[in-house]
């Protein structure tokens, strides 16, 4: 892996997931410039701490109070003191048509919500966009071994490729019917294994998929439809970033990916050019994740 890097004077290293919000937060320095997306009715950066931090989320406060409500076990006031104003609501288009020319953060930070963007690359594009110079984007993805998508299989840079040359706005076919048939009742936050899974029951009929499948919408003007359209490992995520800055579709860089704890493992990314920095130079950071990219593929096959 590559050296860690610091966001100021501050350098984020391993956490577990029971100490992740508390060990986050003593890490980022107070005056950071931060971009929380998605963060619903737990915020990792208050701005009640953190003045200059600033949320995208996909709808209005007034919104996700009557949206979780149902299911928060807290009264509506509780639940209103948690969910913070939303700055940007992002429903569609690119997330950096938001924001001004200027604006750019230190540290942009997505719980949970990588899994479920139309289009990786896109996404990642505008993330790019959006981070100063020094910045660093801290994705928390759910570990698919560990959760409901257990039996999926990975998800691919050819997959990735497809929504891009797409344009997908919505999600496809694809994630409407796997979301559905292959997924499990079952949910341990560590490795599923086959006794897990004789016990468990699948949460869908194939009925039921392959009619999401036939009723998915793709016109950008339809309503959308929320899937998870990815499913990742810590060693499939850092394989499809590499693939994809050595393919120079994007230009960020994974200086760290974490092994999964509980049910979800960390990345950290920055711009390529502040990695080559750190690394000796572009033909250097190339050069070893070229390398990289090998030992994770060696280190999938049998002795």
């Amino acid at each position: 892996m590559l050296p860690l890097v610091a966001i100021g004077e501050k350098v984020l290293s391993h956490w577990v997931a029971p100490r992740r919000r508390r060990r986050l937060i003593e890490r980022v320095p107070v005056g950071a410039r931060i971009l929380e997306i998605g963060p619903g009715p737990r915020p990792v950066f208050p701005k009640s701490r953190f003045p200059n931090a600033k949320t995208v989320d996909h709808t209005t406060r007034e919104e996700l109070i009557r949206k979780f409500l149902p299911t928060a076990g807290v009264s509506a006031e509780v639940l209103a003191s948690q969910i913070e104003e939303v700055d940007y609501v992002w429903q569609s288009g690119p997330l950096h048509d938001l924001f001004a020319k200027d604006d750019r953060f230190d540290l942009v930070f997505s719980s949970h919500n990588l899994e479920h963007q139309t289009d990786l690359i896109s996404h990642f594009r505008s993330i790019q966009q959006l981070l100063t110079d020094a910045g660093e984007v801290i994705f928390v993805v759910p570990d698919y071994r560990r959760t409901f998508d257990a039996i999926r299989y990975p998800s691919t840079t050819s997959d990735v490729l497809i929504a891009q040359e797409e344009q997908r706005q919505r999600h496809s076919g694809k994630a409407a019917f796997d979301s559905l048939a292959y997924s499990i009742e079952v949910n341990p936050g560590r490795t599923v294994r086959r006794a897990d899974l004789r016990k468990g029951v699948f949460s869908y009929s194939l009925d039921q998929a392959k009619k999401s499948f036939d009723a998915h919408p793709t016109a950008e003007s339809a309503p959308y439809e929320d899937r998870h359209a990815w499913v990742f490992s810590p060693r499939s995520l850092e394989i499809l970033l590499i693939e994809l800055f050595l393919l120079d579709l994007i230009a960020l860089v994974a200086i760290e990916v974490t092994p999964s704890a509980g049910n979800e493992f960390h990345c950290r990314l920055t711009h390529a050019r502040r990695a080559a920095d750190h690394s000796g130079g572009a033909e250097t950071l190339r050069a070893g994740l070229e390398k990289r990219r090998k030992s994770l593929f060696v280190s999938q096959l049998p002795r």
